[in-house]
Order: structure tokens, then sequence, then C-alpha cells
């Protein structure tokens, strides 16, 4: 007795599933397949009674939803009530361009309204804030299931008899992503010719964990502050665009806290450092913290100047030797 219940109820919620599922035929199915650019966008022709399925990528994490720019051709514009768009969901079998028989749950029809062009809005998320409606744009309040990683459009004849004018009159939809406005960064600290988490990273003078930083973390796109601050190294800030719906990789290299120092010097100028010779003029090199004597030298003139090196900075010396003519 309690398996016949069982299966009576079973029975009935399938009744109920299928419901709310219509079976349809179209007159063919018209394919876009949509790629995460910002700047994606395809058109194609269809006519009433046919089906636009559009294919969208398994991975959106910017992607807000899709929009429609709907060219209407004169014939349905003036044609009041003579076709209406519909979105289904759950539509068995998957779309083919030689199957017109499907079946399917109706989220969303609307009638063509009585203009030349019409603009719908399809979002993806319930946090849709850049999709709104007007009087050029309607914006569909069903979120589809995006389980199979497809939308399914039908135009939908409603008129009883359609004469031939309207049957073969050609819509034009172009189809485009709607992004957010939203990028992400993903940071690559160095230290020593290694990566490294030993320090603490601000972005806009925020405090962001290592751990995020190094994964992707969003951010608006723009311009944006970053500063990798450490005890055992120096403080290094950077300003980086982050693009719309764009991965922006910033690599940073962590530099020793010893000061450095860069002689740029003639080629014939011998400088001393400590009264040692030094060969290492014109590229960056490490000195100890405190205070050196340098001695720069051509011919028989010399120049002494003293420097007091701290921690985390860089001295840049330049030596140039001038020579004035005075007219008496």
């Amino acid at each position: 007795m309690k398996i016949k219940k069982l299966l009576l109820t079973v029975f009935i919620l399938t009744l109920a599933a299928d419901a709310f599922s219509q079976s349809f035929r179209i007159n063919k199915a018209k394919f876009v397949n949509i790629t995460k650019d910002v700047d994606f966008s395809s058109s194609v022709k269809m006519n009433i009674n046919d089906a636009l399925v559009i294919f969208i990528p398994e991975e959106r994490p910017y992607m807000n939803g899709i929009e429609l720019k709907i060219t209407i051709p004169e014939e349905i514009a003036i044609t009041r009530n003579s076709c209406q768009l519909e979105l289904y969901d759950s539509v068995k079998p998957a779309p083919s361009s030689d199957q017109i028989d499907y079946s399917g749950i109706k989220i969303f029809q609307c009638v063509m309204p009585s203009k030349f062009t019409w603009i719908v809005q399809i979002p993806f998320t319930a946090d849709t804030k850049k999709l709104k409606t007007n009087q050029y744009t309607t914006k569909i309040d069903s979120i589809p299931n995006l389980k199979n990683n497809y939308l399914f459009i039908r135009m939908n004849q409603l008129l009883p008899k359609t004469d031939e004018s309207l049957v073969n009159a050609e819509f034009t939809i172009t189809v485009s992503p709607v992004f957010s406005n939203n990028g992400s960064l993903s940071l690559n600290i160095l230290a020593d010719g290694q990566k490294t988490d030993r320090c603490s990273v601000l972005i806009d003078d925020l405090p962001c964990s290592i751990e995020n930083c190094m994964n992707g973390i969003t951010l608006s796109s723009g311009l944006h502050t970053v500063a990798v601050i450490s005890e055992k190294y120096r403080t290094e800030v950077r300003t980086v665009r982050i693009e719309q719906a764009r991965l922006t990789n910033l690599t940073i290299i962590l530099k020793s806290i010893e000061p450095t120092l860069i002689i740029s010097a003639p080629n014939n100028v011998s400088v001393f450092i400590d009264g040692s010779q030094c060969n290492s003029t014109g590229k960056e090199f490490f000195i100890t913290e405190g205070e050196h004597n340098l001695k720069f030298k051509i011919g028989n003139y010399e120049l002494i100047r003293t420097i007091n090196a701290m921690k985390g900075k860089t001295y840049k010396i330049d030596v140039t030797f001038d020579v004035q003519i005075i007219e008496q």
C-alpha cells in the first residue's frame, strides 16, 4: 500500500513538472557562441518561428547578462500582435541545426513592440544594477537556468494566418555580453628570486590578504595603488590599471633593505670608495650602512665627497667635470 502511495506521489509530481513544459516546433535554429571578450558582438538574421540559441562560457566571472539589440522589420512593426519573443528553460532535446521539435518551460514572453529597434536584456544573476528597463530597453525579470550554458529564444508567430510578407520579413539580432565594471589583479611577489608571502599588501591603502592577491582579487576598473611592505625588504609601491572583465598580472620584486649605490662617471674617471678602487660604475651595488668616503680622480685632479648610507635607501652619484670660459 505504501509503495502504491509512493508511486502515485511520484506520478503526480511528474505531471506537475510536465504541466509547466510545452512542446513547440520551430522553422530553424540560429546559433551564437559568446566569448569572454569585452568587445564581443555577433549579429544573426531570423524570421518568424525561428529560434536563437546563445551559447555562453562555462566560466563567466564578470558577465552579468546578455543584451539583444533587435532590428524589427517594418512589416512586423506595423502589424500589431503578429509576433512575440519567448525565452525558454529546460529545453529538450539539446539544440541542434537539424532539430525542429522541442519542449521547454517558458519563463518570459513579450509581444514585439511597434518600433524598429528594441533592446532586450537577459540577466544572469539577481544583482544586475547595470541592467535597467526604460522606454528603449526591456529587462527580463526572470533569471534563466544556465546549467547547460545556453539560452533558447524563440520568435513565435501569434496570428493564426500570416501573409507571405510577414513570414519572409527578417529580424536582425545583435548579441552582446553585459559585463560588470570590474576586473581582477593577480600579484606575483618575488624575494631573492623566489615567491614569498612574508610581507603585507595594501591596495588603495586597504589591507589585502596575500592569498587573495596571488589568486586574483576583484577590483573596479581603473587605476589602483599597490604597496608591498616587509621588515626585511624595501617597501615597493606600484600603480596598476585594471581593465574591465580582464585579469591583470603584476610581478613585484622585493629588494634588500641594505643601502645601494649607483655611480655614473666618464670612462677616464677613477672611483675610490673608502680607499679601495670601485669597478662597479654604471650599475647598482650594495654598500654597508654608515659613513663612506668617495674619491673621484681624473689625471691630477681629485674630488672627494662623503655619504652617510641608511637602510632602505638608494644613492645615485653623477660625476661631471665642467669647463668654464671667462672672457676678460
